[in-house]
């Protein structure tokens, strides 16, 4: 007996040849299964949208959310990502190695903060409501992010 198998979008589609030749799929779900992690641009099109109060949904209109992400993030995941990618590196360069503590720990919710302030430039009360943290926190936060973008610049624009 010869089986294929192959993964599709949601879909483990096994594929028999045999004398009947017959097909099965199996439903697969993503988030239960351990040895599958979302990646880090599904990580944070789910956060930015949880962020902004509108999870993504299953079924949801994936260009309906890439706009909703822009309109408030000014970029798409994908972006987002490899932003993500590029501080974490810096970051660990610059640390050498050291344990951080949690006062400069960069978290990804963080930098959608930054983003938003960026795209929206709303004041502090509005932005933090918005984004559920106190002014003061989302203050700091924003200002973190904002030196570690600009310390990007001479890696990534050239005049």
């Amino acid at each position: 007996m010869n089986e294929t198998s192959f993964k599709t979008r949601n879909y483990l589609v096994v594929v028999q040849n045999n004398n009947n030749k017959t097909k099965t799929k199996q439903q697969q779900n993503n988030m239960s299964s351990p040895t599958s992690t979302p990646s880090l641009k599904d990580e944070l099109r789910c956060l930015g949208l949880t962020l902004l109060g509108k999870p993504p949904k299953k079924g949801a209109s994936i260009k309906e959310q890439d706009r909703l992400f822009r309109a408030h993030y000014g970029a798409g995941w994908a972006v987002l990502a490899f932003l993500w990618k590029s501080l974490v590196y810096i970051e660990k360069e610059i640390s050498n190695g050291e344990i951080q503590n949690n006062e400069t720990m960069m978290k990804k919710k963080h930098l959608l903060w930054c983003l938003y302030f960026f795209k929206i430039y709303p004041t502090e009360s509005v932005g933090a409501r918005r984004m559920d943290c106190s002014p003061v926190t989302l203050r700091k936060w924003v200002r973190h992010f904002v030196r570690e973008i600009a310390f990007l610049e001479p890696f990534f624009v050239s005049f």
